[in-house]
């Protein structure tokens, strides 16, 4: 598909100097443009242009830099076509009633769409040789060419019968569906079908559910949460809900786990009554075999019986001492 700029001859062309790149950047660049060369995205200039625009060279966060060209005195003579883009109220109509979503990213969306020969002489910038782009580089018309080229009907990579649609925008597309596994086989079958190079980066992350998961780690450590240590088929007790002071913190009753449904756990009783509580509302009854623990009245000589798991106190006279005394120290002039 080669795309010709509509250019208004009245506006008087530019020549803009050459902007010095840094040292640092020169043997990057110099690769960066080898790399553009090979995959006939820009060409040497073969004789005199009118225009000629600065280029840019922007740091990119791994390592790699992005080759620009300042286009805005290009910008003023390309004529736009005005095409009408996507408006997001309708975009969320259409969308309603969706489960499932997929973004289709196409790397460097604008070098799949070749430029006319004759609208080239436009894009022309300098380095320390002359170059002109092949493709659009991102001339002010850019969107309007892609919105037209890529109109939400567009070439259907998805089939109706499979209950998908496809809407770009821009060079981003949403897929959206009512099916997790048709959106997998359609999704397989559209970047089969096209030809563009969808961004397959690994790095690319759902910002949202990372920021979900921050706030949830946050928000579990600054509770003082852990992981609970409630298996089925433990004995725990029932956190009572407290209407008075005098009233125990759990249950008497012993109940039995049966089952744990996320941070719920589903217990019964031994009538055989199902209760489902919070992981945080239950207690996990000891039921090692006789050996001290610690109680929450600091009895340091209570056993704990195997069977009946219930805490029973030492009746023997080793724990026995007597009452500690407070010791009164008398001022020094009673001494």
């Amino acid at each position: 598909i080669q795309v010709k700029l509509s250019i208004d001859k009245e506006i008087v062309p530019k020549k803009i100097s050459y902007l010095r790149v840094p040292i640092a950047l020169e043997d990057k660049v110099e690769r960066k443009i080898q790399e553009m060369l090979e995959t006939d995205i820009i060409e040497p200039v073969k004789g005199p242009v009118d225009w000629i625009s600065p280029m840019v060279v922007v740091p990119k966060g791994n390592d790699d830099i992005r080759i620009c060209i300042n286009m805005r005195g290009p910008n003023q003579a390309i004529q736009r076509e005005h095409y009408p883009l996507p408006i997001i109220d309708t975009l969320l109509n259409k969308l309603r009633g969706s489960r499932i979503f997929s973004k289709l990213d196409i790397t460097a969306a604008y070098h799949h769409v070749e430029l006319h020969p004759e609208s080239r002489d436009i894009t022309s910038f300098m380095t320390n040789k002359g170059y002109q782009v092949k493709y659009i580089p991102g001339p002010t018309n850019v969107s309007d060419i892609l919105s037209r080229l890529c109109p939400p009907s567009g070439d259907k990579p998805f089939d109706d019968s499979t209950e998908h649609f496809l809407y770009a925008v821009g060079d981003d597309h949403v897929a959206i569906t009512l099916s997790q596994i048709k959106e997998d086989t359609a999704r397989d079958e559209t970047l089969k079908k096209t030809d563009p190079s969808w961004n397959r980066d690994e790095n690319t992350k759902d910002v949202d559910a990372m920021r979900k998961m921050k706030g949830k780690i946050y928000a579990d450590k600054k509770r003082g949460l852990k992981v609970s240590n409630i298996l089925e088929g433990d004995k725990v007790r029932i956190r009572n809900y407290e209407s008075g002071k005098l009233e125990p913190k759990w249950s008497k009753e012993i109940y039995k786990v049966i089952k744990k449904v996320g941070n719920d756990t589903i217990v019964v009783s031994r009538e055989g009554v199902r209760y489902r509580r919070p992981v945080a509302h239950l207690s996990k009854i000891q039921t090692p075999a006789l050996s001290y623990k610690p109680t929450n009245v600091g009895n340091k000589d209570a056993l704990v019986d195997n069977n009946t798991a219930r805490i029973t106190a030492d009746t023997s006279d080793a724990g026995i001492t007597k009452r500690p005394k407070r010791e009164h120290k008398l001022p020094a002039r009673y001494q």
